[in-house]
């Protein structure tokens, strides 16, 4: 019996051991992370009693000439000494809505392999009567994988179109119900999303979307945890090159568990993928070989999609081949800013510059620039088109 019991035992901590949760990130805002760990629009305006930025003061006063107290309560359950703190954002003055959504994007993170993922937070509001909140207002906690769109895995919002509380919104249906838990109370309290994707990677956003008004919210202690299973998949080299007129792909496994084929997607937008092609998978760490044959003149955008035996599938990370001697005379540059994106062009004139956000939608029109100033814009994945004259260049810009 003992030796049964200490077998059991045993096979319990090894599976455990196996399969137990993995702290991916942990941000609790007691040191500076801008531009290392995360990226923010932070602002601070006293004129206005809007702001949004990290603190240390309870009840939360703004450093500067004219700032005072603007938090009318004092926050309880502090999990340090610093946190991030934010009244109305978007402000209300001198017009409605003339600040961007405020914006934390944390740096990428690397889940290969992890399934089961959740992300915490801890929330406190200030000022709570019953009446700050309304149905415009909501707190959104964003993931984007493999550099993909942005979706929101956890929400909070208010319940009333004039005045009201702030709730989860539990079935991120963007209406806060009366049934759904209030969020409201100046005891931080502690809050838990799931993620229910996987990847090879991920960034995690709160969208802070506090549409003028008098709300006071604080927020803290940050964690993202997942469960890591083997891979069933594991690349190890994925890359392209031009052959003649052909876009020649290869790509290396270091083991294959229980995989059934690699579907080749292809695009010419970075946006919109389409399947070319499928090779199967030989269940072996292996090397691997398409031919994209013919494809026209620009730039081409290819991914893997990994199918399993299951039909579970994931996705590489996307690449990128220009086909054409004739080097673009319209250049976008650089693909990575915090502001200013420039266009370069040989010719006198361009047709039409356009920006696109993530989910496609035009944020940017100019018949004639050649400077795009996208600091006022929320960080994230943003496509720059070029248009002159038959020439047309579209360029993928992130937004720090």
């Amino acid at each position: 019996m003992k030796q049964s019991i200490l077998l059991l035992t045993t096979l319990f901590n090894c599976c455990y051991s196996a399969f137990s949760q993995t702290t991916l990130l942990s941000e609790s805002f007691e040191t500076d992370g801008e531009g290392t760990r995360y990226t923010s629009n932070t602002y601070v305006d006293c004129t206005f009693s809007d702001f949004f930025f990290r603190t240390n003061s309870n009840p939360v006063t703004p450093s500067g000439s004219g700032c005072s107290a603007f938090f009318t309560e004092t926050l309880t359950n502090l999990q340090g000494s610093y946190f991030w703190a934010s009244e109305d954002i978007r402000t209300s003055t001198p017009t409605l809505n003339s600040r961007p959504p405020g914006s934390i994007t944390f740096s990428s993170l690397n889940i290969a392999g992890y399934s089961g993922m959740s992300v915490s937070l801890y929330l406190a509001t200030s000022g709570n009567n019953g009446t700050r909140w309304e149905s415009a207002d909501s707190i959104n906690i964003q993931v984007s994988i493999n550099s993909g769109t942005f979706v929101t895995v956890g929400r909070f919002v208010g319940d009333n179109s004039v005045g009201g509380r702030l709730r989860v919104d539990s079935n991120l249906d963007g209406i806060g119900q009366t049934t759904e838990a209030t969020a409201d109370q100046a005891a931080f309290a502690k809050y838990t999303f799931s993620i229910p994707y996987t990847g090879s990677t991920l960034q995690l956003r709160l969208d802070y979307d506090q549409v003028g008004g008098s709300e006071e919210l604080a927020i803290d202690a940050i964690e993202l945890k997942g469960t890591f299973t083997q891979l069933p998949v594991e690349l190890s080299d994925f890359r392209v090159h031009t052959e003649g007129s052909n876009n020649i792909l290869t790509w290396q496994t270091k083991s294959e568990i229980n995989n059934k084929s690699f579907d080749i997607e292809h695009s010419q937008d970075g946006q919109n993928f389409k399947t070319i092609g499928s090779v199967n998978a030989l269940g072996k760490a292996s090397n691997y070989t398409f031919s994209d044959d013919k494809p026209v003149e620009g730039i081409h955008y290819y991914r893997l999609k990994t199918i399993d035996t299951d039909a579970s599938f994931d996705y590489s990370k996307t690449i990128s081949v220009r086909l054409g001697s004739d080097k673009p005379k319209i250049k976008v540059f650089p693909n990575f800013t915090e502001g200013v994106v420039f266009i370069q062009n040989e010719k006198a004139d361009f047709n039409q510059v356009s920006v696109f956000n993530s989910v496609g939608q035009l944020v940017y029109a100019n018949a004639s620039t050649r400077h795009i100033d996208l600091s006022i814009m929320p960080s994230g994945i943003y496509f720059v088109q070029v248009v002159s004259n038959n020439e047309k260049v579209i360029e993928k810009i992130i937004k720090k």
